[in-house]
């Protein structure tokens, strides 16, 4: 898919050619891969409320910059905020995605972890490669962490309102156990309080003999 980047009829909403040569350029596209950054006033994932606000689009450019001096050409315009807000003003967009706060965190320690293993040179062997793909897998194992607690809330949505009496009732009481245990097992948090019973006694997950899960009260430690 061809990168789309920049500000259509740049030169009648006040730019110079000089500035539609940073903010539609192809360098500007990749920054915007790179950081996250596509357009403004839309939220950066459905699976968060974060906006992409000029502040933030600023910030992250000036991190960017920071990290690496790949955008030392890009530098003087994108860490002027006014300049930024310009662009918003415009309607500057590319379509190369969007990342949430946390993503792009993890690209900027990507990249930081990337420039120190090239600094040191010959060194890096003594470290691994895999070093620097840890904080993708970081990412990809708290996305899936999340995906699946939303999944979770989405099968109580569904079953809460039959939570009365009769038989749907114990058809949803019985959802609702499979979606804890479920949960339980996925963070591994067997033998972990959950929850406390009448007596304030605290209770667990456990296996229970047929091999299900039951959620009984915890033995206490032997000292």
């Amino acid at each position: 898919m061809p990168m789309y980047v920049g500000i259509e009829n740049g030169t009648k909403k006040g730019f110079t050619e000089e500035e539609l040569g940073i903010t539609n350029s192809f360098g500007m596209g990749i920054l915007s891969m790179l950081t996250g950054v596509s357009d403004f006033g839309q939220r950066t994932s459905w699976r968060t409320d974060e906006v992409m606000t000029v502040e933030k689009a600023h910030a992250r450019f000036c991190m960017a910059c920071h990290v690496d001096d790949t955008w030392d050409n890009l530098k003087p315009y994108i860490t002027d905020i006014n300049f930024v807000q310009r662009m918003a003003d415009a309607d500057w967009s590319t379509n190369c995605g969007s990342k949430t706060d946390q993503e792009f965190m993890e690209t900027m320690a990507d990249s930081m972890v990337e420039n120190a293993q090239r600094a040191i040179g010959d060194e890096r062997v003594h470290l691994g490669w895999n070093l620097r793909r840890n904080f993708q897998g970081m990412a990809e194992r708290e996305q899936e962490s999340r995906d699946y607690v939303l999944n979770a809330l989405q099968r109580f949505e569904d079953v809460k309102d039959y939570l009365g009496d009769g038989y749907h009732a114990e058809c949803g009481r019985e959802t609702l156990h499979e979606i804890a245990a479920d949960l339980v097992d996925q963070f591994n948090l067997w033998g972990r309080t959950i929850t406390w019973d009448e007596d304030d006694n605290p209770m667990v997950y456990e296996w229970s003999e047929d091999g299900g899960t039951v959620l009984t009260q915890k033995l206490e430690e032997e000292e």
